[in-house]
């Protein structure tokens, strides 16, 4: 089943169940954020810009207004809700907007020791790299979404975070994050080999 939603073209990619503030400061991105705030509806995140973006993005909610300021910009944050994919552009507004259809997952058999795989790999960088650390968002949390929840605390860059968002598989998707995972981890474990007892890193063998 297909609707129009206002698009707003970003050059980041946002994922199902994942937050992200937003500075909006366009007059047309105001409109459209007051609009939806206004009437607690959903706009799509699409990455790119405004001739040039991505047919597949994730609809977006306002979940809070932080900060809205005299000359009409706001602070927010926004989660993505649903992967979604365009079907026709729309210019008739002071913003654009796009004809879109919901992309749910395949059906398919989950590989339990592929995501388990993954966790635990997971679980290994959040133990070598602080920076890495993202409290699970609930417990329970689907396997779809923990996906992303992963994929959101890598720091990966943002045409693989795309390749992701595209992906209906979610096998395929714990296959990328473990290939990522373990490719970083390499460069992780070495310097967690390297560090001293006093915190201070070996330069030599």
């Amino acid at each position: 089943m297909s609707e129009t939603i206002p698009l707003f073209p970003l050059k980041m990619v946002l994922l199902p169940g994942v937050r992200i503030p937003l500075h909006i400061f366009e007059d047309r991105y105001k409109l459209m954020t007051k609009e939806c705030v206004d009437a607690d509806s959903e706009f799509g995140l699409m990455m790119g810009v405004d001739d040039e973006f991505e047919t597949v993005g994730c609809a977006a909610r306002v979940t809070d207004v932080i900060n809205t300021f005299t000359d009409g910009r706001m602070n927010i944050i926004v989660e993505g809700t649903d992967r979604i994919r365009l079907i026709e552009r729309h210019d008739d507004q002071a913003y654009i907007s796009g004809t879109v259809e919901r992309l749910p997952d395949l059906e398919e058999e989950m590989n339990a020791v592929l995501v388990e795989k993954t966790r635990a790999l997971y679980v290994e960088a959040l133990k070598l790299s602080i920076g890495w650390y993202r409290a699970p968002k609930r417990a329970g949390e689907a396997v779809g979404l923990l996906s992303y929840t992963i994929a959101s605390a890598l720091g990966m860059p943002e045409d693989r975070q795309q390749l992701l968002l595209e992906e209906t598989s979610v096998n395929r998707r714990y296959e990328l994050l473990k290939e990522t995972l373990e490719s970083t981890l390499t460069g992780l474990r070495e310097h967690a080999r390297r560090v001293s007892g006093n915190g201070k890193a070996h330069r030599g063998p």
